[in-house]
């Protein structure tokens, strides 16, 4: 009886508290360090590692923020599919282009 009550809370508290979402951050060159990641659901934040690995709870349909100063603000839904192994996230980066210059003497 007692292992059916342990499993029955170990389900129930999987189901609230969700689960764990391990993933990479990616550019088009590289792994990216530094990102903000925060689950918009629960308020809990995190941030990539050197090499852009990340871990954070979440939930399905919970939805997920990335933001670095070098690239553009992702949002991203939640999907079954980011549980299942190291989910692969990829930012574009931030190009700045100047206009047209003319120099004269």
């Amino acid at each position: 009886m007692r292992i059916l009550s342990v499993a029955i809370f170990f389900c129930i508290s999987q189901s609230i508290c969700g689960q764990i979402i391990k993933g990479k951050m990616y550019d088009a060159e590289s792994t990216v360090e530094g990102v903000k990641i925060t689950n918009l659901a629960t308020g809990q934040k995190t941030s990539s590692g050197e090499k852009g690995d990340f871990e954070l709870a979440a939930s399905e349909n919970d939805t997920l923020t990335f933001e670095s100063i070098f690239h553009h603000p992702l949002k991203m839904r939640v999907k079954s599919t980011f549980f299942e192994d190291i989910y692969v996230f990829e930012l574009k980066k931030l190009v700045n282009e100047l206009d047209e210059i003319l120099l004269s003497e």
